[in-house]
Protein backbone atom coordinates (compact mmCIF):
# COMPACT_ATOMS: atom_id res chain seq x y z
CA UNK A 1 0.00 0.00 0.00
CA UNK A 2 1.62 3.40 -0.69
CA UNK A 3 2.44 5.49 2.29
CA UNK A 4 1.97 2.60 4.66
CA UNK A 5 5.66 2.54 5.17
CA UNK A 6 5.87 6.21 6.38
CA UNK A 7 2.62 6.10 8.44
CA UNK A 8 4.47 2.98 10.22
CA UNK A 9 7.55 4.75 11.36
CA UNK A 10 5.74 7.09 12.80
CA UNK A 11 3.00 4.92 14.39
CA UNK A 12 3.39 2.33 16.78
CA UNK A 13 0.66 0.53 19.09
CA UNK A 14 -2.40 -0.66 17.79
CA UNK A 15 -2.47 1.76 14.44
CA UNK A 16 0.44 0.34 13.50
CA UNK A 17 -0.60 -3.12 13.84
CA UNK A 18 -3.69 -2.22 11.87
CA UNK A 19 -1.25 -1.14 9.03
CA UNK A 20 0.58 -4.19 9.13
CA UNK A 21 -2.60 -5.99 9.12
CA UNK A 22 -3.51 -3.96 5.73
CA UNK A 23 -0.43 -4.88 4.29
CA UNK A 24 -0.71 -8.40 4.87
CA UNK A 25 -4.28 -8.20 3.27
CA UNK A 26 -3.33 -6.36 0.49
CA UNK A 27 -0.66 -8.78 -0.35
CA UNK A 28 -3.51 -11.56 -0.17
CA UNK A 29 -5.49 -9.90 -2.17
CA UNK A 30 -2.78 -9.45 -5.38
CA UNK A 31 -2.50 -12.88 -4.80
CA UNK A 32 -5.92 -14.05 -5.42
CA UNK A 33 -6.45 -11.70 -8.21
CA UNK A 34 -3.33 -13.36 -9.91
CA UNK A 35 -5.01 -16.44 -9.88
CA UNK A 36 -8.22 -15.41 -11.13
CA UNK A 37 -6.23 -13.71 -13.73
CA UNK A 38 -5.09 -17.23 -14.51
CA UNK A 39 -8.06 -18.95 -14.57
CA UNK A 40 -10.27 -16.32 -16.17
CA UNK A 41 -7.60 -16.75 -19.31
CA UNK A 42 -8.13 -20.44 -19.26
CA UNK A 43 -11.95 -20.11 -19.26
CA UNK A 44 -14.12 -21.32 -22.51
CA UNK A 45 -15.19 -17.54 -23.72
CA UNK A 46 -18.43 -19.05 -25.65
CA UNK A 47 -19.50 -18.20 -28.74
CA UNK A 48 -17.44 -16.05 -30.67
CA UNK A 49 -19.33 -15.54 -33.80
CA UNK A 50 -23.11 -17.19 -35.24
CA UNK A 51 -23.47 -17.72 -39.18
CA UNK A 52 -26.46 -18.47 -41.04
CA UNK A 53 -27.04 -21.67 -43.16
CA UNK A 54 -27.13 -21.20 -47.43
CA UNK A 55 -30.47 -20.57 -49.36
CA UNK A 56 -33.38 -23.68 -48.28
CA UNK A 57 -32.76 -26.94 -49.04
CA UNK A 58 -29.85 -27.00 -51.42
CA UNK A 59 -29.71 -29.72 -53.59
CA UNK A 60 -26.18 -30.87 -54.52
CA UNK A 61 -24.93 -33.13 -57.45
CA UNK A 62 -22.86 -36.38 -57.00
CA UNK A 63 -18.98 -35.90 -56.12
CA UNK A 64 -20.20 -32.30 -56.26
CA UNK A 65 -18.74 -30.14 -53.48
CA UNK A 66 -22.11 -27.38 -52.94
CA UNK A 67 -22.44 -24.34 -50.09
CA UNK A 68 -24.32 -24.74 -46.96
CA UNK A 69 -23.56 -22.20 -45.05
CA UNK A 70 -23.19 -18.15 -45.55
CA UNK A 71 -19.70 -17.07 -45.10
CA UNK A 72 -19.17 -16.28 -40.93
CA UNK A 73 -15.77 -13.80 -40.55
CA UNK A 74 -14.03 -14.66 -37.44
CA UNK A 75 -11.23 -13.51 -35.77
CA UNK A 76 -9.02 -16.88 -34.24
CA UNK A 77 -6.94 -15.24 -31.44
CA UNK A 78 -3.36 -16.94 -30.82
CA UNK A 79 -3.12 -19.38 -27.97
CA UNK A 80 -6.97 -19.88 -27.43
CA UNK A 81 -8.81 -23.14 -28.71
CA UNK A 82 -11.70 -23.08 -30.54
CA UNK A 83 -14.77 -25.29 -31.64
CA UNK A 84 -16.98 -24.62 -35.62
CA UNK A 85 -20.66 -26.21 -35.41
CA UNK A 86 -22.98 -26.85 -38.13
CA UNK A 87 -26.04 -28.66 -37.34
CA UNK A 88 -28.22 -29.06 -39.70
CA UNK A 89 -31.71 -30.30 -39.49
CA UNK A 90 -31.58 -33.28 -42.14
CA UNK A 91 -30.16 -34.29 -45.88
CA UNK A 92 -31.84 -37.08 -47.88
CA UNK A 93 -30.13 -38.88 -51.17
CA UNK A 94 -31.92 -40.25 -54.02
CA UNK A 95 -29.30 -43.57 -53.69
CA UNK A 96 -29.26 -45.21 -50.12
CA UNK A 97 -26.89 -46.32 -49.23
CA UNK A 98 -24.61 -43.60 -49.71
CA UNK A 99 -21.54 -42.22 -48.12
CA UNK A 100 -21.49 -38.35 -47.52
CA UNK A 101 -19.09 -35.62 -47.01
CA UNK A 102 -19.27 -31.94 -44.92
CA UNK A 103 -15.84 -29.98 -44.94
CA UNK A 104 -15.10 -27.02 -43.21
CA UNK A 105 -12.90 -24.37 -45.09
CA UNK A 106 -11.46 -21.61 -42.99
CA UNK A 107 -11.14 -19.14 -45.90
CA UNK A 108 -13.60 -19.34 -48.41
CA UNK A 109 -11.98 -21.65 -51.66
CA UNK A 110 -9.50 -23.37 -49.24
CA UNK A 111 -10.87 -26.72 -47.67
CA UNK A 112 -9.16 -27.56 -44.55
CA UNK A 113 -10.82 -30.65 -43.39
CA UNK A 114 -13.56 -33.18 -43.84
CA UNK A 115 -15.74 -35.64 -42.26
CA UNK A 116 -17.47 -38.55 -44.21
CA UNK A 117 -20.76 -40.81 -43.49
CA UNK A 118 -22.46 -43.49 -44.17
CA UNK A 119 -26.45 -42.91 -42.82
CA UNK A 120 -28.17 -45.34 -41.51
CA UNK A 121 -31.20 -43.88 -43.02
CA UNK A 122 -32.49 -42.34 -45.88
CA UNK A 123 -33.57 -39.44 -44.20
CA UNK A 124 -31.24 -38.62 -41.28
CA UNK A 125 -30.08 -34.97 -39.44
CA UNK A 126 -26.16 -34.42 -38.87
CA UNK A 127 -24.01 -32.65 -36.51
CA UNK A 128 -20.31 -31.20 -37.52
CA UNK A 129 -17.83 -30.16 -35.55
CA UNK A 130 -14.39 -29.15 -35.84
CA UNK A 131 -11.78 -28.05 -33.71
CA UNK A 132 -8.62 -25.66 -33.81
CA UNK A 133 -6.41 -23.78 -32.45
CA UNK A 134 -6.01 -19.80 -33.37
CA UNK A 135 -3.32 -18.87 -35.15
CA UNK A 136 -4.26 -14.70 -34.47
CA UNK A 137 -5.98 -14.28 -38.28
CA UNK A 138 -9.11 -13.13 -39.54
CA UNK A 139 -10.83 -16.30 -41.29
CA UNK A 140 -14.10 -16.97 -43.19
CA UNK A 141 -15.10 -20.18 -42.24
CA UNK A 142 -17.68 -21.88 -44.61
CA UNK A 143 -18.98 -25.26 -45.46
CA UNK A 144 -20.18 -27.19 -48.00
CA UNK A 145 -21.44 -31.28 -48.47
CA UNK A 146 -21.14 -33.50 -51.36
CA UNK A 147 -22.39 -37.61 -51.79
CA UNK A 148 -20.34 -40.21 -53.43
CA UNK A 149 -23.94 -41.20 -55.04
CA UNK A 150 -26.81 -39.41 -56.11
CA UNK A 151 -28.71 -35.77 -55.44
CA UNK A 152 -28.01 -34.75 -52.04
CA UNK A 153 -30.48 -32.54 -50.53
CA UNK A 154 -29.79 -30.61 -47.44
CA UNK A 155 -32.58 -29.08 -45.75
CA UNK A 156 -31.45 -25.74 -44.27
CA UNK A 157 -34.62 -24.09 -44.02
CA UNK A 158 -35.33 -25.35 -39.68
CA UNK A 159 -33.69 -25.75 -37.21
CA UNK A 160 -29.82 -25.81 -37.94
CA UNK A 161 -26.96 -23.68 -36.66
CA UNK A 162 -23.42 -22.44 -37.78
CA UNK A 163 -20.93 -21.16 -34.94
CA UNK A 164 -17.52 -20.67 -33.44
CA UNK A 165 -17.02 -20.88 -29.99
CA UNK A 166 -14.07 -20.27 -28.51
CA UNK A 167 -13.39 -23.41 -25.76
CA UNK A 168 -11.19 -22.18 -23.53
CA UNK A 169 -6.58 -21.69 -23.69
CA UNK A 170 -5.14 -23.81 -26.10
CA UNK A 171 -3.11 -26.17 -25.34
Amino acid sequence: MTGTTELRSIYSGPIRRALERTDRHSSDLESEIADLKVLVDKAPRGIVAEGSLSTPNPVIGPNTWGNVTNVLPVLLETGRRYRVVLSIRATSNTVYPSTFGCRLSLNVGTPTVEQWRSPSADYEGGRFEWNSNGDGQQHSLTCQMMSSYGNLTVFTDATGWFYCEDVGKAP
